[in-house]
C-alpha cells in the first residue's frame, strides 16, 4: 500500500472538518432523528463542536505553517452551504464567531512560537554573558 506524502495528509486534514461540519448539518435535518432529537443536536453542533474543529483548524494550519485562507475556506465554504441550506439570517453571526475560533487556535500557536524563541534568545545570551570559562 502506497504511504500518503506530506501535502496528501495536511489536505485531508484541512477537508475532513469541513466535510463533519456538512454531514452533521445533514444527518441533524434528515429525518433519521424525530424534530426535537435532530435541532438538539444541530445545536450541539453549532455551540460546542463546529468551533471545536474550527479551533482545530487553526491549531493545525499554524503548526504546519498553512496559509491561513486555505486552512479556513473549506470549512467556511462548507458552512456557507449549510447556512444557504438550512439556517436563516440570524445565524449569520456563528461566521464571526468560528472566525474567532479558528482565529485564537492560531493566535495560541503563534504565541506559543514567539514565547520559544524568547526563550531561546535568552538562553544564547545567558551563555554569551557567562562568566565560566570554556577549556
Amino acid at each position: 500500500m502506497k504511504k500518503l506524502n506530506r501535502k496528501t495528509k495536511q489536505y485531508l486534514h484541512i477537508i475532513t472538518p469541513a466535510l463533519i461540519i456538512f454531514i452533521m448539518a445533514a444527518i441533524s435535518f434528515s429525518a433519521l432523528f424525530s424534530l426535537e432529537a435532530g435541532k438538539s443536536f444541530f445545536v450541539i453542533s453549532l455551540l460546542i463542536i463546529y468551533p471545536v474543529l474550527f479551533v482545530y483548524l487553526g491549531i493545525y494550519t499554524a503548526k504546519n505553517n498553512i496559509h491561513v485562507l486555505f486552512g479556513l475556506l473549506p470549512a467556511y465554504v462548507s458552512f456557507a452551504i449549510v447556512f444557504f441550506l438550512w439556517l436563516n439570517m440570524s445565524a449569520l453571526i456563528y461566521f464571526a464567531i468560528y472566525a474567532a475560533a479558528f482565529g485564537s487556535g492560531y493566535g495560541f500557536i503563534l504565541f506559543d512560537r514567539s514565547l520559544d524563541r524568547k526563550k531561546e534568545n535568552k538562553e544564547k545570551k545567558s551563555r554569551f554573558y557567562s562568566s565560566k570559562k570554556i577549556k
